[in-house]
């Protein structure tokens, strides 16, 4: 549809495999290929990762055309886990090359961290990568030499193309700008990956960047606002707090590590929201009935303690899903599951509160519900922005944990 297809037909190709998880860019690919392009261009409508996880040919080129990392599933093919499946998929000496947004002449530190947590990660599996400073900072990697004579081969070759020439491009400019911005990569950055997307972070502190607004003040804002009505709180709406935030928040990291583990969430994510309102009802209604002989205080405790363990063992499971490929009904059937456990763990919570602080439907309406929609709206803005980026999947969860675990020994007392 750009135009990359008509560009590639310049050169001696036998074949091109243009892969797509978005079935109306195929539908349209279809329709501006010409008899002669058909004959050389597959056209593949399915997530780039689970296609080279099921391919069996290997490559010479692999040209990366997507967007900005703003989301995790965007984030995914920057990882060092889609470099390393993307190596087992290529010929020897075989190039790639992706871009991501031009740092310019001057580097901001946020530019800086962004490009070098990318040149690192792409360097786990490369071993030369070269940086074309242009309208965007183009990446190209290989374990085959590269050159910055670039316009010179085409030349040579007598190919015509409307940029990349040498009346565009200055050969010692680009490769005076390459290394400038090659000297400033610091490889003490994280690597990013999967199930830690610090890239993605990256992004998201760049961006803001762009409008003079500090990456923390945000957070900062959201924990003064919660911590003022969390501390004002008695331990059974503290309780209460805690099940929202943690209800909600590993529903949403269930939902980010089963696209990043399936490949895309579309198809799924109303089924997963559903699910987890539905045992959010089947909780409140059914655990104070099922343990009525409980005592509300103990249960409570239980309930709480049941949240704390089920989050330090989620990362274990994450781990189970990093190592095993499962076949598409089990996985589903796993996730279903783990999000049929926590929303009945916090539905059971608001229940079980209710009926030890006795309040009023007007008291439950306001400050109970109140409270665990603060917890919800607490921990869905921190994990996605702060926590999940800086600290994984594994150990954001293991936090949850522990807040539950803290809630859970204070109101033991």
């Amino acid at each position: 549809i750009e135009g990359i297809i008509k560009e590639l037909q310049k050169y001696d190709i036998k074949l091109v495999d243009y892969v797509d998880v978005n079935p109306e860019i195929i539908k349209l690919a279809k329709q501006s290929l010409n008899d002669v392009e058909k004959k050389r261009v597959r056209l593949i409508e399915k997530d780039p990762v689970r296609f080279l996880r099921e391919n069996n040919k290997k490559y010479d080129v692999v040209l990366i055309n997507l967007p900005k990392p703003s989301t995790i599933q965007l984030n995914r093919y920057y990882t060092q886990d889609f470099f390393h499946l993307l190596k087992q998929n290529l010929n020897t000496d075989a190039v790639i090359s992706l871009s991501v947004s031009s740092s310019g002449n001057y580097m901001s530190d946020e530019a800086r961290k962004f490009l070098s947590i990318l040149y690192k990660t792409i360097s786990t599996e490369f071993n030369n990568i070269l940086i074309l400073p242009v309208s965007d900072d183009f990446l190209i990697a290989s374990d085959h030499t590269l050159s910055y004579n670039i316009t010179q081969r085409i030349d040579s070759l007598e190919i015509s193309t409307e940029y990349v020439n040498s009346n565009y491009f200055d050969r010692e400019l680009l490769a005076f700008r390459g290394k400038q911005i090659n000297e400033q990569i610091d490889l003490s950055v994280s690597l990013n990956k999967n199930l830690s997307p610090v890239f993605y972070q990256s992004q998201i502190e760049l961006w803001m960047s762009q409008f003079n607004i500090k990456y923390w003040i945000p957070a900062v804002i959201i924990l003064i606002f919660s911590g003022f009505f969390f501390f004002k709180a008695d331990i059974i709406y503290k309780g209460v707090f805690a099940a929202g935030f943690a209800g909600t928040t590993i529903e949403i990291i269930l939902i980010l590590v089963f696209q990043v583990v399936f490949g895309y969430v579309y198809a799924v994510v109303g089924i997963f929201v559903m699910l987890f309102m539905g045992g959010l009802a089947l909780g409140a209604y059914y655990v104070p009935k099922f343990f009525d002989q409980d005592n509300n205080i103990r249960l409570f405790k239980k309930l709480q303690f049941s949240i704390a363990v089920f989050a330090f063992v989620l990362p274990l499971i994450f781990l189970v899903f990093k190592s095993l490929q499962m076949p598409d009904i089990i996985l589903f059937i796993v996730f279903i599951l783990l999000i049929s456990v926590i929303s009945v763990l916090a539905g059971g919570i608001f229940s079980v509160a209710s009926r030890i602080l006795n309040n009023t439907y007007e008291n439950i309406a306001s400050k109970t519900y109140g409270l665990d929609l603060l917890g919800a709206a607490t921990g869905a803005l921190l994990f996605t922005i702060y926590l999940i980026p800086l600290l994984g999947f594994g150990w954001s969860v293991a936090v949850i944990g522990l807040f539950n675990l803290v809630i859970a020994l204070s109101a033991a007392k």
